[in-house]
């Protein structure tokens, strides 16, 4: 499996081995936080709480720490047909919706990495730079809770729509 970089797209650098993607057209790096400025409405990364390593640690926002810290930095992975997975750096396990759910308010977490519909993604660009991504097991979309802007809130899976569901990928180093 191959993650998004540099290069040309639909051809794997000679040397990392990494694809860039030309439908998605994300910078190019290996690595990006989905956060920073990157959920829309607030500017906070997508972020693994306590930086955590464990089975079943629950996403939330937090403000980018600028060395970009594992626990903010994501590989995507393409895993064909425009599925996706979003791999942690500092655990390398897998954004996940908890209990398989196909329902509104479940929680993402980060589970070892399977092959699960509940750990694939589509990544659906809404125009402005920013993306839906969302859930191929349920159709819902990683969502900031109660459109919240605070550090700390919790990450679920909701009907896609609003500012709270868009997320733009940046480079980090």
């Amino acid at each position: 499996t191959k993650g998004i970089g540099v290069g040309t797209p639909g051809i794997p650098d000679p040397v990392t081995g990494v694809m860039r993607i030309p439908a998605v057209n994300i910078p190019g790096s290996e690595n990006y936080p989905l956060g920073g400025d990157i959920a829309k409405h607030s500017g906070l990364a997508l972020d693994v709480r306590d930086r955590s390593t464990s089975n079943g640690a629950r996403l939330q926002q937090w403000a980018f720490t600028g060395d970009g810290g594992g626990n903010q930095k994501w590989i995507l992975v393409d895993l064909g047909n425009g599925f996706w997975q979003l791999r942690s750096v500092l655990s390398n396990m897998c954004v996940d919706v908890s209990d398989v759910s196909t329902n509104d308010g479940a929680p993402m977490q980060q589970w070892s990495c399977h092959s699960g519909s509940n750990q694939q993604f589509k990544l659906e660009s809404q125009g402005d730079g920013y993306f839906y991504v969302r859930a191929v097991n349920s159709g819902k979309c990683l969502n900031v809770i109660d459109v919240s802007r605070e550090n700390g809130a919790g990450i679920q899976q909701w009907s896609c729509g609003g500012d709270n569901a868009k997320w733009r990928f940046q480079r980090t180093q």
